[in-house]
């Protein structure tokens, strides 16, 4: 059968010790805008009961947390208990987890003299990579791109548009010198055509009034 590993995901988690005290700092983690101990928010709520007893109504249904259980909260915003062991075998602590520290590998990257790394995931995109001289470390270039909609996060980033037609541009200046040849011009065309599809997207998205926001 084919084997599978979990993709890295960054997740917040708070341990329950059992006390009042920790209950009412989970539940004021889980719902900021509220101080009271009863938080409700869009996909689940906690109740607070004893000094040793909480409920997490999870996506799933209310679960027990019991004390030593560890309180996650998802990708989606959910929340959940999760038994002590288990977080253990499942989870490390991330002490920076906007760190660049993936080596990206795809049989394509020219290895043999850099190397690329990624970080900063979100919506399963990398938004941060580094490339560094293979022998020596060195960080010879950092790119950041766009993180979140424009139009709800203001401009942050490089578009993906915008990269594609810096390696169009010196493409085009190889092809005006002496070190023009057919494998370029490929290239040059198809990043162009890369651009176009992006930019029809943006278009039809335009059209849509939802360009620059999170509405799929």
């Amino acid at each position: 059968m084919p084997k599978f590993r979990k993709k890295p995901v960054v997740i917040e988690a708070v341990q329950f010790d059992g006390t009042a005290k920790r209950a009412l700092e989970i539940l004021r983690w889980a719902n900021e805008k509220q101080e009271n101990i009863d938080c409700e928010f869009t996909d689940c709520e906690f109740i607070y009961g004893t000094a040793h007893d909480m409920i997490c109504r999870t996506l799933e249904g209310p679960l027990y947390v019991s004390e030593e259980d560890w309180i996650i909260k998802g990708v989606q915003g959910e929340f959940y208990p999760c038994k002590p062991d288990i977080f253990e075998k499942t989870y490390e602590r991330v002490d920076n987890p906007d760190a660049i520290d993936r080596l990206l590998s795809s049989g394509l990257f020219t290895t043999k003299y850099t190397e690329v790394y990624g970080g900063n995931e979100v919506f399963n995109a990398l938004h941060d990579f580094k490339v560094k001289d293979r022998d020596t470390g060195k960080v010879l270039a950092d790119i950041h791109f766009q993180e979140g909609p424009i139009k709800e996060c203001g401009v942050n980033g490089v578009c993906n548009e915008d990269l594609l037609l810096m390696v169009a541009t010196r493409l085009q200046g190889f092809q005006a010198s002496e070190y023009k040849c057919r494998e370029n011009a490929v290239a040059l065309t198809k990043l162009e055509e890369a651009v176009m599809w992006l930019r029809k997207r943006t278009i039809d998205r335009e059209g849509r009034n939802v360009e620059g926001t999170h509405i799929v």
